[in-house]
């Protein structure tokens, strides 16, 4: 059924974004107090933050998911995640590198809850439990991939190398997530939130 398809792409890019996330975030304290000089104070203060905006931004989601449709709010929070990671690599100043970096964060996270919805909703009730063991693959494989970024952090001796490999990883599930757009059915979506 398309709708097994649907959700097995979701599940699949879910796990390749995981992936390359797991590389990077554990890591981006670290990068901070080195590239930045912060010291234990302002990495705490980050990450409180950091936290903050991806509450904020889940709601943004999930409003823009009724506007526009589901499908196509994940795929905007991806891309426009994916371009501030690119950006975190290729800008230097601090300030532009803490408010990308922190816009980063939120976007790519705030999609999480309307995937699962997604795909909660195209698989029938008795499957369910074991669509959600599948989904927590993702979060095994996000904390499995930290060493390999401490691996690829080592043998470079630069994080923004890694954050390079990870942007790379996020366009490649981004650019397979938008072939569910030739199958995702419409849906409807309401006027007001």
């Amino acid at each position: 059924s398309v709708r097994w398809w649907i959700a097995g792409i979701l599940e699949f890019t879910s796990f390749v974004t995981a992936v390359g996330a797991g590389m990077t975030v554990k890591f981006f304290p670290l990068f901070f107090r080195k590239d930045y000089n912060f010291g234990p104070v302002e990495v705490c203060l980050l990450s409180f933050v950091y936290p903050v905006t991806i509450a904020a931004m889940v709601q943004v989601c999930r409003r823009l998911a009724r506007h526009i449709g589901r499908l196509k709010a994940i795929m905007l929070f991806h891309l426009l995640g994916t371009l501030c990671l690119w950006a975190m690599c290729v800008f230097r100043p601090l300030a532009v590198v803490l408010p990308v970096y922190l816009l980063r964060g939120a976007l790519m996270n705030a999609r999480g809850p309307i995937v699962r919805a997604i795909v909660m909703d195209l698989v029938t009730w008795d499957m369910r439990g074991r669509w959600n063991s599948i989904q927590s693959i993702a979060g095994f494989s996000w904390s499995g991939s930290a060493a390999l970024g401490g691996y690829i952090v080592d043998i470079t001796g630069d994080y923004r190398f890694t954050f390079v490999v990870t942007a790379s990883v996020y366009t490649v599930s981004g650019l397979l997530t938008a072939f569910l757009f030739l199958i995702y059915p419409q849906e409807s979506t309401t006027p007001s939130a």
